[in-house]
């Protein structure tokens, strides 16, 4: 089933409203309800006209795409994009990847691109944020790429110390994930299966997590069942791949726009944090 529109979800969640309060009157019950959910209130036009120039991986793309008006840059052309795009502000996020693998480790080795690249939007007073979404892990490994920008940001709280120390500024702030409403919301538009599922990757340098995820995963298989997806799907590294074992229940990968083929595909979804220590940091899975 193809990703639909905002419009196509409101009207969905329309058609389901109107069956539960005929459900509701049938039985007895008055009752109001509102026309569309909160969530497709329309933003500001501020924010909706907010001109972003980033480099994301899918999955935050994904989730502030339908926020403002996003144009991802090229390690190639982003002068060029630049120029014509005329952002307000310049977005990286630690990313692996970035557009089409473009980025693929430009970022955590903070290549000449993004030395360019930051360097010309500084001369042209643009803003440049900095997030990084890997701490505590990466934060060392990302450290370069935070000291080009004017504000950072992350999604440990415990780490705004050690960035202040590191880049003499008071401008680090913690940004969390978030769900975003467009994408992630309880409208149904698959038939659930009642089994277990798990999307994301196995990280066999995480032990704790790793034995936690085996022993979970021996129950639930014995039970309901697990299906995984794989986020590393036919190119995992041997750090990444999954055990031989649980081969028979990889169903492939699921790219960011299809997720909610889990999330809304099965009753029942399983999360792993691979960060123990943390105040604020867990997987954005939670939220969506």
């Amino acid at each position: 089933m193809q990703k639909t529109s905002t419009e196509a979800v409101l009207k969905k969640w329309k058609a389901h409203r109107e069956t539960i309060l005929e459900w509701l009157k049938s039985h007895g019950y008055e009752t109001q309800a509102v026309e569309k959910p909160a969530f497709f209130t329309p933003r500001t036009q501020v924010m909706k006209e907010l001109k972003i120039a980033c480099i994301m991986d899918p999955f935050t793309l994904g989730s502030y795409g339908p926020e403002c008006r996003l144009l991802e840059l090229t390690p190639e052309h982003w002068r060029e994009e630049v120029d014509a795009f005329e952002p307000d502000l310049l977005f990286i996020e630690s990313a692996w990847q970035g557009k089409e693998g473009l980025w693929y480790r430009k970022i955590v080795h903070y290549s000449q691109e993004l030395f360019e690249l930051t360097g010309y939007l500084r001369e042209k007073h643009v803003p440049i944020i900095f997030w990084n979404k890997e701490d505590p892990v990466y934060t060392d490994s990302f450290m370069t790429a935070a000291s080009y920008a004017d504000v950072v940001f992350t999604t440990d709280i415990d780490c705004i110390g050690k960035y202040k120390a590191e880049l003499g500024h008071d401008r680090v702030y913690h940004l969390h994930f978030a769900a975003q409403p467009a994408l992630h919301n309880p409208v149904e538009f698959y038939a659930r299966k009642d089994k277990f599922c798990f999307t994301g990757a196995y990280y066999h340098k995480y032990k704790e997590r790793s034995q936690v995820f085996d022993r979970f995963a021996e129950k639930m298989i014995q039970g309901k069942g697990l299906d995984i997806y794989d986020r590393n799907y036919g190119h995992a590294r041997p750090e990444h791949a999954f055990p031989w074992k649980y081969k028979p229940y990889i169903l492939g990968n699921l790219p960011a726009d299809q997720i909610d083929r889990a999330y809304k595909g099965y009753f029942y979804g399983v999360n792993l944090n691979s960060i123990q220590q943390s105040q604020s940091m867990f997987a954005r899975r939670v939220f969506e």
